[in-house]
């Protein structure tokens, strides 16, 4: 059987990193408010990193609601000041 093929290795054209971006902010956003912890952390993880890819003209391209949302979010549930998840569970 032929190995998988990785895609993550070619790099994304604009509009397609711009449109994945969203989706991603999009998905943790459904995730936080469904209270599925460990989703919304894998989304938003991939979220982060894509955008830290991206140069700031594409960055400008994604609604600004949405960058704000995973920003605030970031900050507010894994910032500093923010309590231990899983415990007392």
């Amino acid at each position: 059987m032929p190995p998988k093929k990785n895609f993550r290795s070619r790099p994304l054209s604009d509009s397609l990193a711009i449109k994945n971006l969203g989706r991603h902010i999009r998905q943790a956003r459904s995730y936080w408010y469904a209270h599925a912890e460990g989703a919304f952390r894998s989304e938003r993880t991939k979220a982060l990193a894509l955008e830290h890819s991206m140069t700031e003209a594409e960055r400008a391209r994604v609604p600004f609601m949405l960058r704000e949302w995973l920003h605030f979010r970031s900050r507010k549930a894994f910032g500093r000041g923010s309590s231990p998840t899983g415990r007392g569970r």
